[in-house]
């Protein structure tokens, strides 16, 4: 699989499929695995690159500087390493704020932008609730540690039957490119950054904003109230969904977003 040495990294990432480029940027503690419920489908239609961003995945060294104008200046390197002048970006949780931030510095490079689970900026709440997420996260409690982050990003019934939490908490627990703790506190410092981060002024592109109807993290009246006021943004609720909408329904997650994103390619 493909590296770029950029920024005093290796960027790891992936790339499949043909048609309008399509760039997917994963949330907290996620990675270009992230997207496998989808990956067919978007792959069929477009051509589909998706990384690992700093103390994520396959990049390294782990952990590094990880800031949000560093990760801007990655995807940057990366689309001119590509010869890609413009595309459609996916940005899920922390992925989707981050996206905000490059087509806000890079405007004339996106055709189109899909946000989802996240508006363009996160509130000390969140800060605090990973913050202590951390503070419970030890070697000797992962699979416990795994089930209550686990509470926050899907649905109620996910834990219906106790067996698939622990089933789950244990895939996690064993994932070959699991993110170390070390790399989990350097990317919620990287939350700090997203505080901060401006609402944009202009939309020269149309953005779809997506979330669960049982988000935990972004319920739905929070994106109306974020998103409700901006111009070009169309607002769309996935049903039975929490914050990991692309695995709790990926079907209607991906028919939503190859239906926006039609038009550009």
């Amino acid at each position: 699989m493909p590296y770029l040495q950029t920024n005093a990294v290796n960027l790891y990432y992936e790339r499949a499929g043909q048609g309008t480029p399509l760039l997917l940027i994963p949330g907290v503690g996620s990675d270009s695995a992230t997207w496998r419920s989808i990956w067919k489908p978007l792959t069929a239609q477009f051509d589909v690159i998706a990384i690992d961003i700093r103390c994520t995945g396959r990049t390294n060294p782990i952990p590094t500087e990880l800031r949000a104008d560093t990760v801007v200046a990655d995807i940057e390197a990366l689309l001119d390493h590509l010869n890609i002048e413009k595309l459609a970006m996916v940005g899920h949780s922390l992925g989707a704020m981050l996206s905000w931030h490059f087509a806000t510095k890079h405007p004339q490079r996106i055709s189109s932008l899909v946000v989802a689970s996240a508006g363009f900026n996160t509130i000390t709440a969140r800060v605090d609730l990973f913050n202590t997420l951390i503070s419970l996260r030890t070697e000797d409690n992962e699979l416990d540690w795994f089930k209550l982050y686990f509470y926050l990003i899907f649905r109620d019934d996910f834990f219906a039957d106790p067996s698939m939490s622990i089933a789950m908490a244990e895939m996690a627990a064993s994932y070959p490119h699991k993110q170390s703790l070390a790399a989990f506190k350097t990317q919620i410092r990287l939350l700090q950054d997203c505080l901060d981060l401006p609402k944009p002024s202009q939309l020269d592109y149309p953005v779809l904003a997506v979330t669960g109807d049982q988000d935990r993290l972004f319920p739905p009246k929070e994106m109306q109230q974020v998103y409700g006021d901006m111009p070009n943004v169309q607002l769309q609720v996935i049903s039975d969904a929490g914050h990991s909408l692309q695995w709790e329904n990926p079907l209607e997650f991906v028919q939503s977003v190859l239906a926006f994103l039609k038009p550009a390619n």
